[in-house]
């Protein structure tokens, strides 16, 4: 598996640092970007990295982002009951 994919461990670890990383907002941008290219290891996992992004933003006062990724989120999700 390639190193730019991103694993539901990655995602559990990322939500654990991400915040401590000298860039969260970088973070939260690199989740997005592996959803629009592909790059989850779980595809079904896009709407879980995309929350996660959606965090992210929120707690950095990046509201209009926080926003964006929380529509694209909502959209990933394969059910309504997601």
């Amino acid at each position: 598996m390639p190193k730019d994919v991103i694993t539901t461990a990655d995602l559990a670890e990322i939500r654990r640092t991400a915040l401590g990383a000298a860039d969260p907002l970088g973070v939260a941008a690199d989740l997005a970007d592996a959803v629009e290219q592909g790059r989850l290891a779980e595809p079904d996992s896009a709407g879980d990295a995309l929350t996660l992004a959606a965090e992210i933003a929120e707690i950095r006062s990046r509201l209009d982002a926080a926003l964006r990724y929380a529509d694209r989120a909502v959209k990933a999700y394969p059910t309504t009951d997601d």
